[in-house]
């Protein structure tokens, strides 16, 4: 299923018919080079080369009756205190993890347990990418939950997934699911009243 021009159209559909006229922001967050650019390019069905992302990039996706913001922000070291300024109004949160950099696992499970602890992300709905599976050394997706202390979280709705961002493998499994279960912050602040 790695043809990148059928995802636009595909996540179009899906959004579209699960939404209908609502707008979403979600927040693509990870370590550097965990392949968030990559996976945003595969979202709106796009090919290219990438370079490391310095700030932030956004794409508003046009869906059927949804316009689908997606927020690419910076993973640098220096650059992660920054993240806290892109949370309010967030509807989801996909955590992007690069499987092969076991060293710096227990650096990405302090940011995304930190994330998790943000009053601005409480009713965000987590999804969570294992990505670069095709690489040698990939840890599997058990291990990845594992060092990340997956099951520790008891707060709030979250999944993870294996997948590879450069041919869109895992991508519309992953989605299917955060859009089953993710809603406009709004209504669920007002559900939880």
């Amino acid at each position: 299923w790695g043809l990148t021009s059928r995802m636009g159209s595909w996540f179009s559909r899906l959004f579209g018919a699960a939404f209908g006229s609502q707008q979403l922001r979600v927040l693509l967050l990870g370590l550097d080079n965990a392949g968030k650019t990559t996976t945003l390019l595969q979202m709106i069905g796009k090919q290219g080369e990438t370079v490391p992302t310095i700030g932030f990039s956004v794409e508003k996706v046009k869906f059927e009756n949804l316009e689908f913001v997606v927020w690419d922000v910076a993973g640098q070291e220096r650059l992660r205190p920054f993240w806290r300024h892109y949370y309010r109004g967030t509807s989801g949160v996909i955590f992007i993890i690069d499987s092969t950099d076991k060293d710096r696992m227990s650096v990405a499970k302090k940011e995304l347990h930190g994330i998790l602890r943000e009053e601005e992300l409480k009713y965000a709905t987590l999804l969570i990418l294992a990505n670069k599976m095709d690489l040698k050394g990939a840890m599997s997706v058990e291990e990845v939950a594992k060092h990340l202390e997956l099951a520790s979280i008891t707060t709030k709705t979250n999944k993870i997934f294996a997948t590879v961002a450069k041919t869109g493998k895992g991508l519309p499994e992953a989605m299917t699911w955060l859009s089953q279960n993710m809603k406009p912050v709004t209504a669920q602040a007002e559900a939880k009243r």
